[in-house]
């Protein structure tokens, strides 16, 4: 089974004249390990939308071809129920901290899912 499966995917910005990816397959198995490397602008940022299912889901542009993620169609499903099973952190992880400690931010995705807070505190204890 494959984890990621991108094919023939083409992403332009709102407001772009070029493409930030243009026709780009692949296939990521399950438990594969990945690196994504390459210059500043030449779309690593924007595969990763596409990935977490940003792309087509919360950025406006152009957006075409087929990704699907854990089993799931970006186009069919909200971002939401992919970020149950994926997510990622950006190159600097303190741009995108929202708590002040590690442990309250462990706890603010859970919340937001809706686990019970016996639940949480298990899971916080058991890390």
């Amino acid at each position: 089974m494959y984890s990621v499966e991108l094919e023939d995917v083409s992403y332009r910005y709102k407001n772009s004249d070029s493409f930030s990816l243009d026709c780009i397959s692949i296939k990521i198995r399950e438990g594969e390990k990945v690196v994504l490397t390459g210059k500043s602008g030449g779309g690593k940022s924007t595969l990763l939308r596409v990935i977490s299912g940003l792309i087509p889901n919360h950025y406006d542009g152009e957006f075409s071809g087929n990704a699907n993620i854990l089993g799931m169609n970006t186009k069919e499903v909200s971002i939401y129920d992919i970020s149950k099973k994926l997510s990622f952190t950006f190159q600097n992880p303190r741009i995108q901290n929202i708590m002040q400690t590690f442990i309250e931010e462990l706890i603010f995705p859970l919340e937001n899912f809706g686990i019970e807070r016996k639940e949480i505190d298990r899971r916080i204890n058991n890390s």
